[in-house]
């Protein structure tokens, strides 16, 4: 699936069929992993119906990769968790902002390793710290068009 954010814009296209054309549309928010390059999750003004999001596809395993949704007169997209893990190993955060990926992570870590959560949370700040100055195992994701908080990306592998 080809969707590439670029100038305020959000454009859909197969690079390969030319009987698919290509929809472009204002880009409201939009985040790209820096790892894989696929985008994340996008906010978009105009009308695209989600059974037309696998035309767009230029692998059978990208079908399906994308939901999409409708929000105050304009459309989401985001890839599904399952989608995105296949393609990159590195997880991130629909919460918007650093604090609140921070919380997320938490999360993750005390459900999948057991780690007690209230000694975490009393060490927050400390991570939120590490992370804005360059922590390996963390990518800080901005908004490419600027107007949202940045999300939070991370790779337990470098983290643990």
């Amino acid at each position: 699936m080809t969707i590439v954010i670029r100038d305020g814009r959000i454009y859909f296209y197969h690079a390969y069929k030319t009987t698919v054309q290509a929809r472009d549309f204002q880009c409201i928010s939009a985040y790209v992993c820096q790892h894989c390059k696929n985008v994340l999750l996008a906010y978009f003004v105009g009308h695209m119906n989600k059974e037309s999001l696998p035309d767009f596809a230029e692998k059978d395993s990208m079908k399906y990769a994308y939901e999409m949704g409708g929000c105050d007169g304009g459309k989401w997209i985001a890839i599904q968790e399952h989608q995105h893990k296949s393609a990159c190993r590195w997880q991130y955060s629909t919460a918007r902002g650093i604090s609140n990926g921070v919380d997320f992570y938490l999360k993750q870590l005390h459900y999948t390793e057991r780690k007690p959560l209230e000694l975490e949370l009393t060490q927050k700040q400390a991570l939120i710290d590490a992370i804005e100055k360059g922590m390996e195992g963390f990518t800080i994701v901005s908004d490419e068009i600027g107007t949202d908080a940045p999300i939070l990306m991370f790779n337990k592998a470098l983290v643990l």
